[in-house]
Parts: structure tokens; sequence; C-alpha cells
């Protein structure tokens, strides 16, 4: 897709593909905290340990993907539901229609780290 280019070619975007597992503190290193994070990958397993190791390092907007199912909440969104609490702002886009890939959520951290 041409239009993503100027993303793809940043210096301000990595794209991490594979084991995303064990790389928070090397990535944080390389890069600082994180301002805006595109999550999209497996299942609750997989969001429960991003989120565990990650969380702590996102400093404002964390998108997740496909965390509805026929309108309603799903076992990613509960995956990530413990991190919501005040200091989080919380918008939910939801294509009630699609029985899967209908939703992202979107967060953002209230107070930048």
């Amino acid at each position: 897709n041409p239009f993503m280019a100027p993303i793809i070619d940043s210096d301000y975007v990595e794209f991490v593909e594979g084991v995303f597992q064990g790389k928070a503190e090397g990535l944080r290193k390389a890069h600082g905290n994180f301002d805006f994070v595109w999550f999209d990958c497996g299942g609750p397993p997989d969001y429960e340990a991003f989120f565990d190791e990650y969380w702590s390092i996102c400093s404002s907007y964390i998108i997740c993907h496909f965390t509805y199912s026929n309108g309603s909440p799903n076992a990613n969104f509960k995956a990530i539901s413990r991190f919501l609490s005040d200091d989080v702002e919380r918008l939910d886009i939801i294509e009630p229609h699609k029985t899967r890939q209908g939703s992202v959520t979107i967060l953002k951290k209230k107070h930048v780290i």
C-alpha cells in the first residue's frame, strides 16, 4: 500500500514481528517509552503476556484489535480489563454486524509516563 510507505519507512516506527515476549526492556532501551502501540496478536494469553510486560513502558496510546465479538466484550477484552482504571481513557469502536475482527479498543493513559 503506497500510503503506508511513510509510516513503514519512518525512523520513529518499528514493527516487532514474531515473538514479542522478552523484548520489552531491550526495545525500551533502544527507543524509550512507547507513545503509540498497535497490538494485534493472537488471543487472550498473548494479550495478557503483552500487557504484563509492556504496560509500564507504554506512555500514551495502546490500540488493541478484536476486543469485541458480536457486539460484546470478548476474552481478549477481558484479558486487558484488569489494566483499566480511572487513569485510563477507553474508546471502543465496534462493528456489531461482524462476528470476528470487528472492533478495536483504544486505551489512553491520562498521565503520560
